[in-house]
């Protein structure tokens, strides 16, 4: 295996026997009410590329300079092992002096991020929530808060010389973000009045209930809950998509 550093080419016992990449998407998850979940997908977060080896022979000092004065520069260099690549700064270099021809090492990479990955762009991200909410069950003014906030990003679309949303002029970005964030705010005063209407059920007091009035209660106790579910999820989407637009818009 080769690796290399910038143009540092690490050689001999310098180069490990293996060395381990990747790590998590990162991803925010809010629980609403009522069992539903909204995940917000934060982007990769690779780990640090780390690995440890030997500098040998009679040069072996001044190689573990030239790798100290890379990590010194605080720059950015390739980092290459076999087939694959990765642009990456020096988090840290740990080099252990035992003689002048033998100085073991270990080294730490944070990657840069390339953003070549396949996150998806701020139009997926808009199209996937528009979508979700088209699904739930929301009346005339909640519909009518969604169709206010499409067309302001239709304006903003528009707008771009380029035909990319993200190229729009700052003012219609930020008119979208401004009708999406009072679209959010239209849902949370109907999750407010959802909550509200909720019905007292005296959980005692069922049991001594007649069947008819006990299924009543708790049919209208459930058709409340998801009314209140159906707005908190509405809410959060709402609140999503302005907050993506003002990314942009801000």
């Amino acid at each position: 295996m080769t690796v290399t550093l910038g143009g540092f080419a690490f050689q001999d016992l310098e180069i490990p026997e293996s060395i381990s990449w990747g790590g998590p998407h990162l991803q925010a998850r809010h629980q609403l009410i009522g069992g539903d979940r909204v995940f917000d997908a934060m982007g990769d977060d690779p780990r640090p590329i780390e690995w440890s080896g030997i500098f040998l022979y009679g040069d072996a000092a001044d190689r573990a300079r030239e790798v100290e004065a890379m990590k010194a520069s605080g720059g950015a260099f390739l980092l290459t092992w076999g087939s694959f690549s990765r642009q990456v700064v020096i988090k840290s270099f740990d080099p252990d002096y035992q003689f002048e021809f033998r100085i073991p090492y270990r080294i730490c990479c944070e990657v840069i991020p390339d953003g070549t990955g396949d996150e998806p762009g701020l139009g997926d991200l808009l199209a996937s929530d528009f979508a979700t909410l088209a699904g739930l069950p929301l009346g005339d003014v909640a519909l009518g808060a969604l169709t206010g906030v499409q067309a302001a990003i239709g304006i903003a679309a528009t707008a771009a010389t380029s035909g990319q949303l993200v190229d729009a002029p700052l003012y219609a970005l930020q008119t979208a973000a401004g009708a999406a964030q009072a679209a959010a705010d239209t849902f949370l005063g109907m999750q407010a009045a959802a909550d509200a209407a909720l019905p007292e059920v005296d959980l005692g007091a069922i049991p001594g209930l007649a069947p008819v009035e006990m299924g009543a209660s708790l049919l209208s106790l459930a058709g409340a809950s998801g009314t209140l579910s159906d707005a908190t999820v509405a809410a959060a989407y709402m609140s999503r998509i302005a907050g993506n637009l003002g990314l942009y818009g801000g």
